[in-house]
């Protein structure tokens, strides 16, 4: 039974909804990371975060963490 065919939600959709759902996890799975790294978060911080919209960047930032020193220096553009 393929549920795609039987319902009215379309690929896209589907799809569109998948890539949501991974960037929402990914972001959880950075401020956790960081939170145990750095401590707390701000509000600035956590909206700065929530509004990155690029698995790629959000796969930087997971790597970049490793040498980070702080939320605002993870955060912070390459030179």
């Amino acid at each position: 039974m393929n549920i795609l065919k039987e319902s009215s939600f379309s690929r896209p959709d589907y799809e569109k909804g998948e890539k949501r759902g991974e960037l929402l996890g990914a972001k959880k799975v950075l401020i956790r990371m960081g939170q145990a790294r750095f401590g707390r978060l701000d509000k600035s911080t956590r909206a700065n975060i929530k509004s990155i919209d690029d698995m790629e960047r959000l796969e930087a930032l997971g790597v970049k963490h490793l040498n980070a020193a702080s939320w605002a220096d993870l955060l912070s553009e390459p030179e």
